[in-house]
């Protein structure tokens, strides 16, 4: 899941990260279902590991290649079962 870390209105840098979770949580995805890409590498906000870092633009750039792509085949978007983890849910699964 990504996670905000600059919120200032118009970052200089990147300003969403990676968490680490859900990392294989849709491994099973058609090609179509998918945007490669080349994030930035940089220390995590949380610690010293390295993590995949994101510009608010690049996102909301790769979600409307994503729709532009499914738009017509939105009977083929896999299904996703719920868990107490599911993203945008707390740990609590609220």
């Amino acid at each position: 899941m990504l996670k905000s870390i600059d919120p200032v209105h118009q970052p200089v840098g990147p300003d969403w990260e990676w968490d680490g979770t859900f990392g294989s949580l849709l491994r099973d995805l058609e090609g179509s279902s998918t945007e490669l890409i080349d994030p930035v590498l940089q220390k995590s906000s949380d610690n010293e590991d390295q993590t995949y870092a994101f510009k608010t633009e690049e996102l909301q750039g790769i979600g409307a290649a994503l729709f532009e792509q499914l738009i017509n085949c939105v009977h083929r978007i896999p299904l996703v079962k719920a868990t107490n983890t599911f993203p945008y849910w707390t740990g609590a699964g609220m």
